[in-house]
């Protein structure tokens, strides 16, 4: 489940993995993991794609969708598409 306290983390490192690997704090870790931080990069680029048009309105769909399944509340979701618009 995405939540803001991650997404707050992924945007701390730009949604660098590399970074992220190399950097993260102890308190950190016991946030955000992997599958977590590959999950949001995941949404993170689709949602840019959709940002510059490049996708089907069926794909742009399933990617909201996902999203939304994914996002702890309406909130997380808004700020999920903030960090992605952010970082593009």
């Amino acid at each position: 489940m995405i939540t803001i306290e991650k997404l707050k983390i992924y945007y701390k490192y730009h949604g660098d993995g590399d970074m992220w690997n190399r950097l993260e704090t102890s308190e950190e870790a016991k946030i955000i993991q992997y599958s977590d931080w590959k999950l949001i990069e995941d949404i993170v680029q689709d949602i840019i794609f959709i940002e510059n048009n490049v996708v089907s309105l069926n794909y742009k769909n399933e990617v909201l969708s996902k999203a939304s399944k994914n996002c702890s509340d309406k909130e997380t979701l808004e700020y999920l598409i903030k960090v992605a618009n952010d970082i593009k």
